[in-house]
């Protein structure tokens, strides 16, 4: 769940988010599926920021390099493909498409495995983009989706928490629905600590205290 945040400084350089992706994941989940999951989480939240990631599209062509990045590097290809396109398998996940039930969310003894969490992510940032594409309100159409993953169970809150990372990226403060964002507690807070990140992100200095 911290992955995300983490790939804000230096977003504009993909050697450092990797390498900074790596150095987190090791320090709780040194395996080799935590660290790809936590690796391509921060190579899409930097892509967004950098402008190369703002449709499906652009999504789905960071996929595909991700996929050809990674098969060879994790000892479960399969389960890999099948998360970052659910549906598809080892051998065909570019051009693959599915459904978030695919995912299985609430499938016994793997609730919680990183490569569900990732998968839902993913799946409700493509699902976001495709309805502000056709036209749908930011606001309404994360809320849906976000209320979507929540519904299918599992490890609700991580897949959540993960999904509305991506999405709040892509959409912006602005793009959240208000009675979410609004009159939320310790928001001011929050929000002071995202300014002092973006700052950061930007090179600006900020005399503002992390914590």
């Amino acid at each position: 769940m911290r992955s995300a945040t983490a790939a804000v400084p230096h977003f504009d350089s993909i050697p450092i988010v990797l390498s900074n992706a790596t150095a987190l994941a090791k320090v709780t989940h040194a395996d080799d599926r935590y660290i790809v999951s936590c690796s391509i989480t921060k190579v899409v939240v930097a892509q967004i920021f950098c402008g190369a990631i703002s449709t499906s599209s652009h999504l789905e062509a960071t996929l595909r390099d991700a996929w050809f990045t990674y098969r060879g590097q994790v000892r479960e290809p399969g389960e890999l493909a099948r998360h970052l396109y659910p549906g598809a398998d080892e051998n065909h996940p570019p051009t693959a498409r599915g459904t978030l039930q695919e995912l299985a969310l609430a499938e016994s003894r793997k609730i919680g495995y990183t490569h569900k969490a990732i998968g839902s992510a993913l799946w409700a940032l493509r699902a976001v983009m495709l309805r502000v594409e056709h036209g749908e309100r930011s606001r309404d159409a994360v809320k849906a989706v976000l209320m979507e993953i929540i519904l299918e169970g599992g490890d609700a809150d991580t897949n959540a928490a993960i999904a509305g990372a991506l999405i709040g990226c892509y959409v912006g403060f602005s793009g959240l629905p208000e009675e979410w964002r609004d009159g939320l507690k310790d928001g001011e807070w929050l929000r002071a600590k995202a300014d002092v990140l973006c700052a950061m992100a930007v090179g600006l200095e900020r005399d503002v205290q992390m914590f």
